[in-house]
Order: structure tokens, then sequence, then C-alpha cells
């Protein structure tokens, strides 16, 4: 699975069919076979370098809230990887996990 950002869509409806899906930060990709892993990318931008670890947490935690894997669950998706991506300045920090359903 390649990683694709949608920067200068011009035909949503593609970027969907290729199983990217852009919402706010928030990336979603979407294996085209159902036994491949599939990932969800939720992104946050920081005040300070002290509050990455926060907007981490912050992450993850809206990802599992907002239920933006169960796209992923209905597509027929075992596995996943969340992964939390926080900026301050051009400090970044990642922080993932991988879950099964």
């Amino acid at each position: 699975m390649t990683l694709k950002l949608p920067i200068g869509i011009d035909d949503f409806k593609k970027v969907i069919e290729d199983g990217y899906l852009y919402v706010g930060i928030t990336l979603m990709m979407r294996p085209r076979n159902a036994g491949d892993r599939g990932g969800l990318l939720e992104f946050k931008v920081a005040d300070t370098s002290e509050g990455l670890g926060a907007a981490l947490n912050a992450a993850l935690i809206q990802i599992e809230d907002r239920c933006y894997g169960q796209d992923l669950v209905s597509a027929g998706v075992k596995l996943r990887s969340e992964i939390a991506v926080a900026f301050c300045g051009k400090e970044v920090r990642v922080r993932g996990r991988e879950v099964r359903s």
C-alpha cells in the first residue's frame, strides 16, 4: 500500500475508489483487498513542544471516539494501523497502534 496525499483533488470519487479518503486532517487508507492492512492517520498541531505528547494522545482518542475505523471494518478489513502525527513548528512526533477487528 502506498500513501497518497490528495493535494489538488480533481476527482473526489477517484480518490475514494483508489482507497484513500481525506476528511479534515484525518487520512483513511482502505486496501483494495479486504484481507490487507488498512490505516488511519490523524494529524494534530500542538502549541508547544511539551504539548506534543498530549496531542498524540488526543489524536488516538479521537480515532477511537469517532469510530473512524468503522468504515474499514465494514469493508472487511481485519487489521489496521492507527497512527497519530503531532506537529509543533518543525518538530514532529508519531505514535501508532495495531488494531484487530
